[in-house]
């Protein structure tokens, strides 16, 4: 008997649910003008079970709670005046191999039930000595527990001559002020479902897990929902979301209506009949969404292939103009170097030459103006050495700061490159830290690089 109503408590909040979600989905498809096809409830109601258990005056609670009342009731005839009244039912069966057992069909599946203790427990016989002898029982807690409640006074007053109230006949009152307060409330539903029945951590039974969705009517509610359109999506996400996929040329125009924007882009995505345009929002057939977001997934990584390839492009452009710049920049100073080398070749040569020349002036000289002769040529040797250590300190100094100029250079390519900056602002980021501070370094060493220009040969 227990089971019974419990099951039947299930069956009746199973109803609330079905009744409330096809019920929401109907009322949305009426706000929104969208006529939706019928679908088969068959297997999606469960209004046959709660007729054969709670209807009266033929429901088996009914029933039972008839047979507490007539004279000589037993399980017995219980049993064969239930199996008699719904012989012709598809969700009652009585079993031939168990003479006081019979089969009920439930939404969750079907459950056998046996008729024998079942007055017995509908009765409920307490003693009214008891309950008074209890009443008065030292233990604080008994005597709470069985205090002279307005409940009990009732029972007891019904006991003494009034109409025969059952444990079933209680548990149909209740129930029904708790649908009552269902039906006056906003419901919502949370279904919990157990990974496994071993209470196991990280565990997961596919059976168990079907099986639990079968019996709470998800997969039901799933599949009524699939034969009409169980994707809504509003107006505005479809124009956002997926006017990219289209050609430029195929996209609404930019003051179009949301609505005629959104049925312009399925339209030129879908089939006519995959699709339903409400007032605010878009009705989708099963699967539909699905296909769109592929679509769009596709033209996304299409752009970002094309993206990242012009941008690859463009970095290793960066590279190539760099080498061939330093390239340029490599020959100009082999260049530069060699004829460096010429001009001082040709230098010391026309030095020796004119040295040589001098000496031979000197030695055609009086002994008395030779010595003078001699310093000055001495002097003048000295003059050209200090030349000659002049242009070697600016050589030097300009190979200095041609290589900070090349380690600066490199340093700007690889962080333009993107090649793990610190900073990790992208490979296109424009740090002007940097630039300020190339800015004040120029500016300081402007006034030095007037001093590295090779002046004229004496």
């Amino acid at each position: 008997l227990e089971q019974l109503c419990i099951n039947y408590t299930n069956e009746r909040l199973q109803n609330r649910f079905n009744e409330h979600v096809f019920q929401s989905a109907q009322e949305e498809n009426a706000v929104e003008g969208v006529n939706v096809e019928d679908a088969d409830l068959g297997d999606f109601d469960n209004a046959e079970v709660l007729d054969l258990i709670g209807q009266p005056p033929t429901g088996i609670l009914h029933l039972l709670n008839e047979e507490c009342i007539v004279p000589q009731g037993s399980d017995e005839t219980f049993h064969e005046k239930a199996a008699k009244q719904h012989q012709g039912s598809k969700r009652y069966k009585k079993m031939l191999r168990q003479r006081d057992a019979f089969e009920v069909s439930h939404y969750a599946g079907k459950v056998v039930y046996t008729s024998t203790g079942m007055l017995a427990k509908n009765k409920d016989t307490v003693s009214e000595d008891m309950v008074v002898l209890l009443q008065e029982a030292d233990d604080p807690f008994v005597k709470d527990v069985f205090a002279a409640t307005a409940e009990q006074q009732g029972a007891l007053a019904r006991k003494r001559g009034a109409k025969f109230m059952g444990v079933v006949a209680k548990f149909m009152r209740q129930l029904e002020e708790l649908m009552t307060v269902l039906d006056s409330s906003q419901m919502h539903f949370v279904r919990c479902i157990k990974p496994n029945m071993d209470k196991a951590p990280g565990a997961w039974d596919s059976e168990t897990l079907l099986r639990q969705l079968r019996c709470s009517g998800i997969l039901e509610v799933v599949r009524v929902f699939g034969m009409g359109y169980p994707d809504r999506v509003p107006h505005a996400e479809i124009v956002s979301r997926f006017e990219a996929v289209l050609r430029a040329r195929d996209r609404p125009a930019p003051g179009l209506r949301e609505k005629d924007a959104c049925a312009h882009i399925l339209e030129r995505l879908l089939d006519r009949k995959e699709f339903a345009i409400g007032r605010t929002k878009a009705f989708l057939k099963s699967g539909v969404l699905t296909k769109l977001r592929v679509l769009r997934e596709r033209e996304v990584a299409r752009n970002a292939a094309l993206v990242q390839a012009h941008a690859r492009g463009m970095v290793q452009r960066r590279k190539f103009r760099a080498l061939v710049e330093a390239r340029r920049e490599s020959k100009r100073r082999e260049e530069e170097e060699r004829r460096r080398l010429d001009e001082e070749k040709a230098r010391r040569r026309d030095e020796d030459e004119d040295r040589r020349r001098r000496e031979e002036e000197i030695a055609r000289l009086p002994p008395g103006e030779r010595q003078k002769a001699r310093e000055e040529l001495a002097k003048l040797d000295r003059e050209r050495a200090k030349e000659d250590e002049e242009r070697r300190r600016r050589r030097e100094e300009e190979d200095r700061y041609r290589h900070s100029g090349d380690a600066e250079r490199r340093t700007d390519s690889e962080d333009g490159d993107g090649g793990g900056g610190a900073r990790g602002s992208g490979p296109f980021a424009l740090d002007m830290a940097k630039v300020n501070a190339s800015a004040a370094k120029a500016a300081a060493l402007e006034d030095g690089t007037r001093q590295w220009t090779p002046r004229a040969r004496p």
